[in-house]
């Protein structure tokens, strides 16, 4: 239960203001990514997006301090590729963004994901996937949690909605809103996962 409980908690930062104009703390985007550096994960690495939407449209984006302004970079899905700086966090630097439509409805979610997703995957490569998700999840919780957390429940792959075909185990399934969900148990007995295109994201899955 503390598990879901810190998934929905890392999911969603929303914003406050009423201007199209939101400014956020370099520093607690630094944190989160320095928890994860420091565990050098393989697979897996932690991902900010801005969810697109029609009153959440980013239009340009910059990282600031008292002396210096920098572009802030994100792609077609909105994701911000922030930079690992301390430099940054030393001067107290925001992030900036200029949002179209009502700024109250846009929020930023965090988002643990594999770094290089593929279709075609191995019980090896399932279980390790898991086992750094999980490791990661807990290093990001605070005391007293951690220490009541149950692991993920399995892995998503997500496909934005997209038909996509799975073969598990050499046989077909069908994905259901181009999302395709593995057990904990299931991904121990995988010898085979086999998808017609490659996931958008693969994340983890608690119930």
């Amino acid at each position: 239960m503390f598990r879901k409980l810190l998934l929905v908690t890392l999911a969603t930062i929303s914003f406050s203001s009423l201007s199209e104009t939101i400014s956020l703390d370099y520093k607690g985007f630094y944190d989160r990514i320095k928890t994860v550096n420091k565990g050098k994960y393989k697979l897996i690495e932690m991902a900010f997006f801005v969810p697109t939407s029609q009153d959440c449209q980013i239009k340009s984006g910059s990282i600031t301090t008292e002396s210096k302004n920098y572009p802030l970079t994100y792609n077609s899905e909105q994701r911000l590729l922030l930079p690992f700086d301390e430099k940054l966090k030393s001067n107290r630097a925001l992030i900036n963004l200029s949002v179209s439509g009502n700024a109250t409805l846009c929020s930023i979610q965090m988002k643990i994901t594999e770094k290089l997703p593929s279709n075609t995957y191995d019980s090896a490569h399932l279980q390790q996937l898991e086992s750094e998700m999980n490791e990661l999840l807990y290093s990001l919780q605070g005391f007293p949690v951690k220490y009541f957390s149950d692991p993920i429940s399995g892995l998503n792959f997500n496909f934005n909605g997209k038909n996509a075909e799975v073969v598990l185990d050499g046989k077909a399934i069908s994905i259901e809103k181009g999302q395709f969900k593995i057990t904990s148990a299931k991904i121990k007995n995988t010898d085979s996962l086999q998808f017609s295109q490659v996931p958008d994201s693969v994340t983890p899955w608690s119930k």
